[in-house]
């Protein structure tokens, strides 16, 4: 978690909850695999949320969520990113998916090969 001096926490929550995969890659389908995606770079997306995200929100008292589907390849790279679950406002959701793009992931394997999977992703926004 990360706070800022007016007291807003963003906490991204883990990625490791539910996996899928595209073989069109327009829409999330599931895809079996034996060890999840890890988010490795959590720290520097915690920053670049707080660099997009809206100064109205730092306002706000409301919590928020916005659930991210995320397209990862097999180098564990972000191909593409959409809302799966809106938090009812659009600057958040689009905050979350500015910095989706941002995040860098250990590959998901099926046995021992990489394997694309799309990834939900819970951005939580709270004021504490």
């Amino acid at each position: 978690m990360m706070r800022w001096p007016s007291g807003v926490v963003l906490r991204i929550a883990s990625s490791r909850a539910t996996c899928w995969r595209s073989t069109c890659q327009t829409a999330p389908t599931f895809t079996p695999f034996q060890v999840a995606p890890v988010l490795r770079n959590r720290e520097d997306v915690q920053r670049a949320l707080l660099h997009v995200l809206p100064a109205v929100t730092r306002e706000t008292a409301n919590p928020a969520r916005v659930l991210v589907w995320v397209l990862i390849d097999t180098r564990g790279v972000v191909q593409k990113a959409q809302v799966k679950q809106s938090s009812g406002f659009a600057p958040l959701d689009r905050a979350a998916l500015q910095v989706a793009a941002r995040m860098k992931f250990t590959p998901a394997l099926n046995g021992d090969q990489p394997v694309s999977v799309w990834v939900s992703v819970p951005v939580d926004f709270s004021v504490r």
